[in-house]
């Protein structure tokens, strides 16, 4: 299943709103942003193609993806991956479960290098914050990238 813009931001898709920064309509982005709407097009696809059975939900806050498993703004969010100011790379925050934080809100930070490596890091990411806990096509795609 693909990953769906929240229905709370539903004036554009999530393919549109970065559609909008690639191609940057209305010339009030810089250029690192036409970058990063075509980097965040990628990631957006390479999720897509990824999960075949697993809703993800996504809001966007200025060109950053926050990923949630359930399409209600007020839910927490899990990880957030934004276009790194190097063209290709992406940068990762997830949360910590409360049970493994050491203070309320702990997240971990990361930087992939490739879309490549940026899949692992989400593997990754949705395995250690736990919101996609007992999520079968997750555990079966962490198993395929030796990521368990």
């Amino acid at each position: 299943m693909p990953i769906t813009r929240n229905s709370d931001q539903r004036s554009k898709t999530l393919e549109e709103f970065y559609e909008d920064f690639a191609a940057n309509k209305g010339s009030t982005y810089a250029a690192d942003y036409v970058a990063g709407g075509r980097d965040m097009l990628a990631f957006v696809a390479m999720i897509n193609r990824t999960f075949g059975k697993t809703q993800l939900w996504g809001l966007t806050s200025l060109a950053r993806l926050v990923i949630q498993a359930e399409d209600d703004w007020k839910s927490p969010w899990y990880i957030i991956v934004a276009a790194s100011a190097m063209p290709g790379q992406y940068l990762f925050e997830y949360r910590l479960p409360p049970e493994r934080a050491p203070w309320p809100g702990a997240t971990v930070n990361g930087e992939a290098k490739s879309l490549n490596e940026a899949e692992r890091y989400l593997l990754i990411a949705m395995r250690e914050c736990e919101g996609w806990a007992d999520n079968q096509e997750l555990q079966q795609l962490l198993t395929k990238s030796s990521l368990l």
